[in-house]
């Protein structure tokens, strides 16, 4: 019976320092979710009570069932709720880890055969207890500043999440089979003086080391997905979310010296937008903005990824074919026509959208300068909205 109480009593220490974390690592005023929390804590000792499980395979129930309380906690937001329970789990781990080995070393007291599955004992508490404010500390002076690139730009897939995951759990299985090995050793290594001393002080160093790298790698992450986003925004026209005029023709500028000198080829399509000027007088600049936009959306929709448009200025782009030939690129544009067509009679447009093109096609054109190509397009597309306004006449 003493045991059992134990037992239920240190997973609802280990419980209450989980939930603990989870409001170190995501404060907020937030009563409601503070009541979460404290949720949290039955929750969570039920589990570390209950799971018949062992080692690795505990570790990550316990991390999966801290992920799903974190989301609930902020609003679904998944990759958060990763990023956040490995920070807690991480926390809580590495304190026990090396609290379990001071108490080896240093106290010559075998915790458990798997440090991965073992309770914190009532007289670890207060070892447990000094790195767990030590840990704190740490990550509120410098692991905090992630929290804002987190939340700031979001992150498009779980890169930083996967990699932060499988160090963690490299480094608690080198712990545990260290663990081991001291332990198995205990005997040689108390014999040599101040050799455990020295194995303390370097299993401190190493956990000082991990968590130094994952630092540098999630700041060096989320820099390089911040710089992407800024670059993103850049490079973006404002008003349709296609490439601007200087991305466009500065992406346009490197296929063509890439591809000037081999069999490789590229077909540039000049659109210019019909009736612009008449929507914009009859109703007003702000109903030329939303043609425009959908025409860009209409014609990006269609493209392959290799594919791309930009907006140069005003109602006239440039599109792309990359790799493709003119006849294929005609093709294209026929479903793009079709697209357009479709958009006519199922939107609530007063007024007909309509485009002018014009191709041009590397491979037909090998002498030709990058800007007479465009030219090129440019004539072609000019001489087709002729033909239109000839149409309307």
């Amino acid at each position: 019976m003493t045991t059992q109480f134990n037992l239920i009593a240190f997973a609802f220490v280990e419980a209450l320092i989980l939930a603990g974390l989870m409001w170190i690592v995501q404060p907020t005023l937030s009563f409601k979710r503070y009541k979460l929390r404290l949720t949290a804590v039955p929750i969570i000792a039920l589990y570390l009570i209950a799971a018949p499980l062992a080692g690795l395979t505990k570790f990550l129930g316990l991390y999966l069932l801290l992920i799903l309380i974190m989301r609930v906690i902020n609003k679904n937001r998944l990759l958060e709720a990763c990023l956040y329970s490995v920070v807690i789990v991480t926390i809580k781990v590495f304190v026990s880890f090396l609290t379990a080995f001071r108490q080896l070393l240093l106290a010559k007291e075998f915790i458990a055969s798997d440090l991965l599955s073992f309770f914190t004992r009532a007289s670890d508490l207060g070892i447990m207890l000094s790195y767990l404010v030590l840990f704190i500390i740490i990550y509120r002076f410098f692991v905090n500043g992630l929290r804002a690139q987190i939340t700031t730009f979001k992150v498009g897939h779980l890169l930083v999440f996967g990699v932060d995951l499988l160090v963690v759990l490299v480094t608690f299985s080198a712990l545990n089979m260290l663990y081991r090995f001291f332990a198995n050793s205990l005997f040689q290594l108390t014999n040599i003086d101040k050799l455990t001393i020295l194995l303390l002080v370097t299993v401190n160093a190493l956990v000082a080391l991990v968590l130094l790298l994952m630092y540098l790698m999630n700041s060096f992450w989320l820099t390089h997905f911040k710089f992407k986003a800024y670059r993103s925004v850049a490079e973006m026209d404002e008003l349709t979310g296609v490439m601007n005029r200087q991305s466009g023709m500065s992406r346009l500028s490197e296929l063509y010296k890439f591809y000037k000198n081999t069999d490789k080829n590229f077909v540039l399509c000049f659109i210019d937008v019909n009736n612009l000027k008449v929507v914009n007088d009859r109703f007003g600049h702000n109903e030329g903005d939303r043609m425009i936009r959908s025409i860009a959306t209409c014609v990006s929709d269609a493209l392959r990824d290799d594919d791309f448009i930009a907006r140069l200025g005003g109602d006239e782009f440039l599109v792309c074919f990359d790799m493709c030939q003119l006849r294929d690129a005609q093709k294209a544009w026929s479903r793009i026509s079709q697209s357009l067509d479709k958009m006519n009679l199922s939107s609530d447009f007063k007024y007909r959208v309509s485009v002018s093109q014009g191709f041009a096609s590397l491979n037909d054109n090998r002498k030709l300068t990058l800007k007479e190509l465009i030219e090129k397009a440019d004539v072609e597309m000019y001489e087709n909205k002729r033909k239109y306004k000839t149409k309307l006449i």
